[in-house]
């Protein structure tokens, strides 16, 4: 066996882990989408550019790392 087995209770943790941080990547992109739906141009303009700037400087930060 190449790895050891996955305890029961870790496995509770990471699954709950998981869905509390898809939960907060929903409701932080809810939030960022809002200029979108309810803006004009110049806003509209803005909100795409500060999500795509997040995920590049989020993509940045993980190959850094």
């Amino acid at each position: 066996m190449l790895y050891p087995e996955v305890k029961t209770s870790t496995g509770i943790v990471a699954y709950l882990l998981g869905i509390l941080s898809a939960f907060a990547v929903a409701g932080t992109l809810f939030r960022l989408l809002e200029p979108l739906r309810t803006g004009g141009m110049i806003a509209r303009f803005f909100a795409r550019f500060w999500i795509i700037g997040s995920f590049y400087f989020t993509l940045g930060a993980v190959m850094a790392i």
